[in-house]
């Protein structure tokens, strides 16, 4: 520390993560100062976990002078306050060549106009994009900042101590690029978090209704599972949620649970994105999806009532299925990160951030909700070259084409008992799609040609021709 009297780094905003991440920042040797705008909260933190290295204070302005100079301040607040922290909090309270770093959700364009309003007063400005949830702020996020490089560089030292560890034993954290990369690289990884959520729901699905599994066989096949290829954080943790029993009733607590899921909106950020950019992300967008539909429980409940179709498959051939299962989950996820990796890679051409691929597969590797075995592969691949499409590598086709098969019979078989499975289907749809060099869009062309004169190329001649249909 340069001076014991001052603060190394200070935070703002005591909600979970905020909380977790000063306590992980303190426990790593720094010295914190913390604020909240409700003082009780700041009071009751620091009761719990202060001492003479983490300091709260009820005052913005004496927080922000206990700081040593050029001071560096993580503000962890929800994405709409952080405009009234930054414009009417701290302005006037900063000072040039100061640094602030906005570790919640923000979406990506207002992380961009905010660096530039606080350029122009001289202070440096990161997004960074915080995964792991309340225990990753704790023990080791993953973490993606992004914006002033002078500011990356004065953040560096304390987020490489607090971050989570690769599979190699380095820090999960990396400079992402300039302006908003840091949290366009985290909506990408909320969007795939979304649709490795819904595969697995959707795999749970078929194993529970077609495979006939109770909790404790779905727990013993995701364990199973886990200590294959398909190893990743939310696979280990789905063990303890079938394993968990109800406190109120005999049963388990995964059969009291609603079945209506919420959402903070990355995920449509990211769907919207890959809408503007013209890239296909049907995973994601069926996750969403599925998310919105499960609101309508209501709705659900009423037509429920037809009962349209259930199959079982007899006890013989359920060991069989479980493989089906675990080719087609594999496949899947492979095919959503596909589909997110080529998200950012029309970013990249689109908005010039400076993104690393095999960076940013290295940084998921700890910490971070998607973090799986498979990413040490794809950090492999893209450290050789990070333009090509992640089928093109022929490790990921040797490891992806086999599952095709299973993956369509498992599809097929929860047809038969008629089960919701778009994420897992479009994920296969994107498979066949891309491996396809002609498609159905020649006859799109003819109907819009047809109907509003838009015009079509030839695949034998150059240029752009117009047909009057039916001349």
């Amino acid at each position: 520390m340069l001076d014991a009297e001052m603060s190394n780094i200070g935070l703002l905003g005591l909600g979970v993560m905020g909380r977790n991440l000063a306590r992980n920042i303190h426990s790593r040797g720094f010295k914190v100062s913390v604020y909240n705008r409700t003082v009780q909260r700041t009071t009751d933190f620091v009761e719990e976990f202060g001492d003479e290295t983490l300091v709260g204070f009820a005052d913005l302005k004496e927080f922000v002078q206990s700081i040593e100079r050029p001071r560096k301040i993580i503000i962890m607040v929800p994405s709409d306050a952080v405009d009234a922290v930054l414009d009417e909090e701290l302005n006037g309270l900063l000072e040039e060549g100061d640094m602030i770093m906005d570790g919640g959700n923000s979406y990506y364009k207002e992380t961009v106009a905010r660096e530039v309003r606080l350029n122009a007063k001289g202070i440096g400005f990161l997004g960074c994009g915080i995964s792991g949830g309340e225990e990753g702020a704790l023990k080791g996020p993953s973490l993606m900042p992004g914006g002033s490089k002078m500011a990356y560089d004065a953040f560096a030292p304390i987020l490489e101590k607090i971050a989570a560890k690769d599979f190699n034993g380095e820090a999960c954290v990396a400079y992402m690029g300039k302006g908003g990369a840091g949290h366009y690289v985290k909506m990408v990884h909320n969007g795939i978090e979304y649709g490795d959520m819904q595969l697995l729901a959707e795999a749970y699905t078929l194993l529970r209704f077609v495979g006939g599994l109770d909790m404790a066989d779905l727990a013993a096949t995701f364990a199973s599972y886990n200590q294959g290829r398909l190893a990743s954080f939310l696979v280990e943790i789905l063990v303890t949620i079938f394993n968990q029993k109800d406190e109120k009733t005999a049963g388990y607590l995964l059969d009291k649970i609603l079945d209506s899921a919420g959402q903070k909106g990355t995920g449509r950020w990211t769907a919207m994105e890959a809408l503007e950019l013209g890239i296909p992300l049907g995973t994601v967008m069926e996750a969403v999806n599925a998310r919105n539909l499960s609101a309508f429980k209501d709705l659900r409940s009423r037509l429920g009532k037809a009962n349209l179709a259930k199959v079982s498959l007899p006890l013989a051939e359920v060991d069989q299925f479980k493989v089906g299962v675990e080719a087609a989950l594999f496949g899947a996820k492979i095919s959503a990160y596909a589909q997110g990796f080529m998200l950012l890679q029309a970013a990249e051409k689109e908005y010039g951030f400076g993104l690393n691929l095999a960076e940013i597969s290295r940084i998921w590797q700890g910490g971070c909700i998607i973090r799986a075995e498979l990413l040490q592969l794809f950090t492999i691949l893209w450290q050789k070259d990070q333009t090509k499409h992640l089928f093109e590598f022929a490790e990921i086709q040797a490891d992806l084409l086999p599952t095709l098969d299973l993956w369509q019979e498992a599809l097929a078989l929860g047809g038969k008992d008629r089960l919701p499975l778009a994420a897992m289907a479009s994920s296969l749809n994107y498979v066949y799609g891309i491996f396809k060099e002609t498609s159905s869009a020649n006859l799109i062309q003819a109907m819009r040609d047809f109907f509003g004169a838009h015009t079509y190329k030839r695949t034998d001649l150059e240029g752009t021709f117009h047909t009057e249909w039916g001349a």
